[in-house]
């Protein structure tokens, strides 16, 4: 069981998000001073874009400020994808 355990805390994952966490976040603040980042980022992603084609779509994109992508300590391949909206004083309809 010791043994086990040992080789779960060697996962390239792990090591790779403890890593890259620190410039992701340099990254993140760099994305939010530039205005409309992830609504232009997303749409220029043609798998995203596919999905996203309707005119009310990229209205609620609008909205989006920030996206941050939370992974699980524990289990690395376990995220959550936090969308954080922007206009906090003004009504979202999204």
């Amino acid at each position: 069981m010791k043994l086990l355990a040992t080789q779960t805390d060697d996962l390239p994952e792990r090591q790779a998000m403890q890593k890259l966490t620190p410039v992701y976040e340099k990254r993140r603040a760099v994305a939010k001073s530039i205005d409309k980042f992830w609504p232009v980022a997303l749409m220029n992603n043609g798998g995203f874009s596919f999905h996203a084609q309707h005119n009310i779509d990229q209205i609620a994109l609008s909205y989006l400020e920030d996206l941050w992508i939370a992974r699980d300590p524990k289990e690395p391949r376990c995220y959550t994808i936090e969308f954080v909206r922007c206009c906090i004083w003004t009504s979202n309809p999204y």
